[in-house]
């Protein structure tokens, strides 16, 4: 098979050393630059503190993870949804908010001075503190505006702390389910739209609420946090900041730290590849009197080593016990591959002389 590769690169006048040159440089060159990519991205990091793992999507929890900061992505999974109790509303999402109006006197300044008008207003205003509150008395709120946190929620296979699920932005209406209001609640209210009203006529008087539901969609975020028995919680003077980053989207971790360029995508794949162009130069610059077999077992095991001796200088400068593994592999591997081209060189022209 390598054989008629190298035959289909065969030049006209350069034969197949030029080819070989190319391909070892094409090579090396995709082992340096992988190899830089992932001790840039390490160095980074470890300015960062450390302890930092790009899990991105379909992560879960192990031990090995305690206490260290992650990346995770991911949509999240409600568990159990964010009940609002009071008014009976379940919806499977991250935070269910509820939002009370009630109309009631504003103090306004107008054009003959201050003038008190009814309004619909999110909350009470405190007419006590009104110019004139004798005959604009506001009447208090019976229900409040609220937050509800799905009590259990995972990204991936982690559970996510309350801090993050408040982090998670963006909001949608939600219609309620006027059905399953307390009987209390039934005589009280009505459906209008997206909201429930006490108005029973078709203009509201002092006093009337006006209650509604929003909630977080479950989309793609990237959250950035600590991990602490399979769960992500906020970190004590993280990198972060604030101890925790939550994102739209799927967000690289440079985004996420500035100043953190990412490591090269597929390493593995890269440097499987580099290791194939470096054997494939090696048996098309080693073609000579050696059988083919020989010299494709001489080709792959040069590849590998090679590829080891690149890559390793450059891990050596970030971890000195990785990379000064895999320069001691690559020298062994590249030893042995020049101990068996050197032996055939010996032994190949005996052989053919005596054939002779």
């Amino acid at each position: 098979m390598i054989e008629r590769w190298l035959h289909s690169f065969r030049w006209k006048h350069g034969g197949y050393l030029w080819v070989s040159w190319i391909l070892l440089l094409l090579g090396g060159l995709l082992t340096a630059l992988t190899g830089q990519g992932q001790v840039r991205h390490l160095q980074a990091l470890l300015r960062h503190g450390g302890g930092v793992v790009n899990l991105g999507r379909q992560a879960r929890p192990s031990t090995s993870l305690d206490s260290r900061m992650v990346r995770v992505v991911g949509t999240p999974q409600v568990i159990q949804p964010a009940v609002d109790a009071q008014f009976g509303q379940s919806v499977k999402t991250t935070r269910l908010i509820r939002d009370v109006a009630m109309f009631q006197w504003q103090q306004v300044h107008g054009d003959n001075g201050l003038e008190y008008q009814l309004q619909w207003h999110n909350g009470r205003v405190n007419s006590v503190h009104f110019a004139q509150p004798r005959g604009h008395r506001n009447p208090p709120l019976p229900v409040s505006t609220a937050s509800f946190l799905a009590p259990q929620v995972r990204l991936d296979g982690f559970l996510l702390a309350p801090a993050l699920l408040k982090a998670i932005i963006g909001e949608v209406p939600v219609q309620p389910d006027i059905r399953v209001l307390p009987e209390n609640l039934k005589a009280s209210f009505r459906l209008v739209g997206n909201t429930l009203v006490t108005v029973l006529r078709h203009r509201p008087s002092l006093g009337d609420i006006r209650v509604s539901w929003r909630s977080t969609p479950l989309q793609t975020i990237t959250i950035f946090a600590k991990v602490q028995g399979g769960q992500l919680v906020p970190a004590v003077n993280a990198a972060a900041g604030h101890g925790f980053i939550v994102q739209l989207g799927d967000q690289s971790l440079s985004n996420l730290l500035p100043g953190v360029p990412d490591g090269p995508t597929y390493p593995m794949g890269r440097l499987g590849l580099a290791w194939f162009l470096i054997a494939l130069g090696v048996a098309g610059w080693w073609r000579g009197r050696a059988d083919p077999a020989r010299r494709i077992v001489v080709a792959v095991i040069t590849g590998a080593g090679l590829t080891g001796l690149i890559f390793g200088s450059y891990w050596v400068t970030a971890r000195f016990y990785l990379g000064g593994g895999l320069l001691l592999s690559g020298l062994i591997l590249t030893g042995v591959a020049w101990w068996v081209r050197l032996r055939q060189d010996s032994i190949g022209p005996s052989h053919t002389q005596h054939g002779d």
